[in-house]
C-alpha cells in the first residue's frame, strides 16, 4: 500500500522553497511596509513562495546553461529575493 510522505530535503529544494526563509529575513528586515502590507492582505506566505520558486527557477535555468550554482546565486538573488530597501 502507498503511503504519502515528507520529500527528502534534496527533493524539497528542488520543490524550489529554499530561498523561502532567505527571502522572509530579508524582507522582513530591509522591506517592513511591504511584509506589513503583505501580512495584512494574507499574502505573505503565498508572495514568500513564488519568489522562492522563481529564484530557484532562475538559478537551475543559469545551471543548466552551464552556471555554478553560487554564479546563478549570485545574478538572481538580488533580483527576485534580496531586493532593494524601502525608501522612506
Amino acid at each position: 500500500m502507498w503511503t504519502q510522505r515528507r520529500p527528502p530535503k534534496k527533493e524539497r529544494k528542488m520543490l524550489g522553497l529554499q530561498y523561502s526563509r532567505m527571502a522572509l529575513d530579508h524582507w522582513s528586515q530591509w522591506r517592513p511596509k511591504a511584509v506589513a502590507e503583505m501580512r495584512k492582505a494574507g499574502t505573505l506566505d503565498r508572495e514568500v513562495q513564488l519568489a522562492s520558486k522563481e529564484a530557484a527557477r532562475q538559478v537551475a535555468a543559469l545551471m543548466a546553461a552551464g552556471a555554478q550554482a553560487h554564479e546563478a546565486e549570485e545574478l538572481v538573488l538580488p533580483q527576485v529575493i534580496l531586493l532593494p530597501p524601502e525608501s522612506d
